[in-house]
């Protein structure tokens, strides 16, 4: 026989079920934080945690490369691969690169990833085959005498750029490779010297690289100028940047707060925060109207500081995207 809290329980299970249907989070993942302008919805998390992972979209897919966790004094750096696939939320494992390394820089040409790291083997540079699956080493980067982390840049006319870095000091040298050729050459620097050109946001538009640190920094590879836009909205460097635009707009996180940046216009609007579990040194990548945000690590706040300096920053694996139409 049935009660009044049988019958009560029944009409909650079928609204939650059409709450979910209705929000459209059924079999992709579930609604982690909404507000006015954007509703942020997590997925199936990466096999691996990992921060400073490089990330690459090709076909559809988000291929994940590498990372590391932990802070200085106790970061460990991994070597893997795994390429998430939105229209299933689901991962797979590919073949792993031949080194261990994190923070570089990474870009798509001709179905081939080029990923350059400067950890495990200084300024070296790999090509990954999609097709093949496989792994080739190529020329480094011997233009710099410095293994720096944290740069980024992209891909424009076939040419891989990376721009900044960190490693004693913030750098804010261009190198360009060229896949064809297998040569780097030394391209024009960026107008700043300040720390704001590591750990920071890109976005690849119109065959410009729009670099998001305490300014907007655009750089033109085809004339191999630089122009200085809008100053950052919070003061600080981003930490991450949708790389292509979504309906003529970037969305960019600076500290906690996502921020919409109108090409067109040069200005900044507030959009929203970032969900309650995000993270920072993340990666992630734009596919049709969904921006991805994958990986990254969250400091731990509730520990003392190690010898120097630094606290301990603990990896995460999770994965959220926001819609955009």
């Amino acid at each position: 026989m049935q009660t009044w809290r049988d019958e009560w329980m029944k009409k909650y299970v079928i609204f939650v079920i059409l709450l979910a249907v209705i929000t459209g989070v059924v079999g992709v993942g579930f609604l982690i934080q909404q507000n006015n302008a954007v509703t942020w919805v997590q997925g199936t998390s990466r096999p691996a945690p990992g921060q400073y992972i490089d990330c690459v979209v090709a076909d559809g897919m988000i291929y994940t490369i590498n990372g590391r966790r932990g802070s200085l004094g106790g970061m460990r750096r991994y070597s893997n691969l795994y390429v998430y696939d939105p229209a299933s939320d689901n991962w797979t494992q590919k073949t792993a690169p031949p080194v261990f390394g994190d923070a570089g820089t990474s870009g798509l040409v001709n179905g081939k990833i080029y990923y350059t790291h400067f950890f495990s083997e200084g300024r070296g540079c790999l090509e990954y085959d999609i097709a093949t699956d496989t792994w080739t080493r190529r020329s480094p980067n011997n233009l710099t005498d410095k293994a720096r982390w944290d740069a980024n840049g992209g891909v424009v006319d076939g040419k891989l750029y990376v721009i900044g870095g960190m490693e004693d000091v913030p750098y804010n040298n261009v190198f360009e490779y060229d896949p064809d050729l297998d040569v780097w050459t030394q391209m024009t620097s960026a107008p700043t010297n300040h720390d704001d050109l590591w750990k920071y946001g890109v976005c690849i538009h119109n065959d410009q690289i729009y670099c998001f640190g305490l300014n907007v920094y655009v750089y033109t590879p085809r004339t191999d100028t630089w122009e200085t836009r809008s100053a950052s909205p919070t003061e600080t460097r981003s930490v991450w940047a949708t790389r292509i635009p979504l309906h003529g707009r970037v969305y960019v996180w600076f500290s906690e707060t996502l921020f919409a940046y109108d090409i067109e216009a040069d200005t900044f609007t507030r959009v929203g925060d970032c969900p309650d579990l995000s993270a920072n040194h993340c990666s992630g990548g734009v596919i049709e109207d969904r921006a991805y945000l994958i990986g990254g690590g969250r400091t731990c706040w509730d520990l003392a500081p190690s010898p120097s300096g630094q606290r301990f920053t603990e990896a995460v694996a999770s994965l959220y995207y926001i819609e955009v139409k």
